[in-house]
């Protein structure tokens, strides 16, 4: 997987130093860190900033004329088909018979202007075929800054545990001092993981208070 949402470089230049095969902890170690947020992140928001990808999808119709993506992060769409024969031959619906509302992930059938009712399509389980690309092509700052803390925290808490037998007090390896008052210290430690609680926490209640695919802000 690849470092989207922050870099080694990222977690090297906040904590003022560098990581490689022989430190504690390992460029490696963080490097699994990284992807271990990214992941954690996309999984509690319901959707991805990690790129955009294809989807070929499947949907029931129920006639109300609007069709909401499973995946969310709806870009564009590639073609919007249905089927009265049950998937024998499928009939594609022009780009001018639909509207995007891409922050909602959701298509909005067109309206014929004389009889004001939606393309013949039937109800039914998997009338529709739809191939769209989803995702996003950038990485908002509230993401790149939640990953970066929930990194830092595992480097930290790596470094205290490596050093708790062997030392007291302050822990210092390399440059990182843990009771350091500007970045380190228990106090600024514990601030910044309820920082994160609480901003993962808000991923998590978004995904479930708005509607299935609708996008949000935190």
């Amino acid at each position: 997987m690849t470092a989207i949402y922050v870099s080694v470089d990222d977690i090297e230049a906040r904590l003022r130093t560098t990581f490689g095969t022989a430190t504690e902890p390992t460029e490696t170690q963080v490097t699994t860190w990284i992807e271990d947020a990214q992941d954690y992140i996309d999984e509690l928001a319901g959707r991805t900033w990690q790129g955009t990808a294809t989807e070929i999808e499947y949907q029931d119709y129920n006639g109300g004329g609007v069709i909401i993506t499973k995946k969310p992060g709806l870009q564009s769409v590639t073609t919007l088909e249905y089927t009265s024969d049950g998937g024998t031959t499928w009939n594609t619906i022009a780009s001018t018979g639909y509207d995007l509302y891409t922050d909602y992930d959701t298509i909005e059938l067109t309206t014929d202007t004389l009889s004001g009712s939606y393309p013949a399509i039937p109800r039914g389980n998997k009338k529709i075929r739809l191939t769209y690309v989803y995702g996003a092509t950038s990485v908002p700052p509230r993401i790149k800054s939640l990953a970066e803390d929930m990194v830092v925290m595992d480097t930290v808490k790596s470094l205290v545990n490596s050093s708790a037998n062997t030392q007291g007090g302050a822990v210092q390896v390399g440059p990182i001092r843990v009771d350091d008052p500007s970045m380190f210290s228990l106090q600024a430690l514990k601030g910044m993981e309820n920082s994160i609680k609480d901003r993962l926490d808000n991923l998590s209640n978004a995904r479930i208070k708005t509607t299935v695919g609708k996008n949000f802000t935190i």
